[in-house]
């Protein structure tokens, strides 16, 4: 698992909470984080993993973040758990989607990222043309997943209940884990 920065999208920053008391300074947050998930999800005792019961804490913070959810007053995973053969399967089937994607998609992308080149400073002169268009094509990823929960592809998850002032798009974690 990594965090990969949603800062700038209207979300939670599951990586730090608002008061930021959860992870002590200098911890591996995305290790403890994938330590959390593994124990819930499989009920195993949080010492049996060396993680920290102190960070339990998180639960309610990442709940709002919506990689757990709430079912009968309890918290339980709201994302992905695969196993390692349904992992390489995803990939596989992700693998085909983008060549699928990328062949038909392909002269839609050139005339959505068409104009939207970054100007930059003319003593800039070596910063290779793909980085001039980086952030171009971002909004691509959250347009693809919109329009699949609009068809029922995707799991909504409520992510769309703007109660507490934040649409909060869906986590993009998978967590793998080896069945016994």
């Amino acid at each position: 698992m990594h965090v990969y920065g949603t800062e700038g999208f209207p979300c939670y920053l599951y990586d730090r909470s608002a008061d930021d008391t959860f992870f002590p300074e200098n911890t591996c947050i995305d290790a403890e984080i994938t330590k959390l998930l593994y124990i819930m999800h499989t009920g195993t005792a949080p010492e049996k993993t060396g993680f920290n019961p102190e960070y339990l804490k998180a639960i309610p913070w990442l709940t709002k973040c919506k990689i757990f959810r709430e079912e009968a007053g309890k918290p339980v995973i709201n994302i992905p758990v695969l196993d390692k053969e349904e992992a390489q399967v995803l990939w596989s089937l992700c693998g085909e989607a983008v060549y699928e994607m990328g062949e038909g998609l392909k002269e839609l992308l050139a005339a959505f990222v068409k104009g939207r080149r970054q100007k930059i400073p003319a003593h800039l002169d070596s910063v290779p043309p793909h980085k001039q268009y980086l952030y171009a094509y971002n909004a691509m990823l959250f347009a693809a997943i919109r329009e699949a929960m609009s068809r029922g592809k995707l799991y909504d998850g409520n992510y769309d209940d703007d109660s507490q002032g934040v649409n909060q798009p869906p986590c993009p974690m998978v967590l793998i884990i080896e069945r016994s």
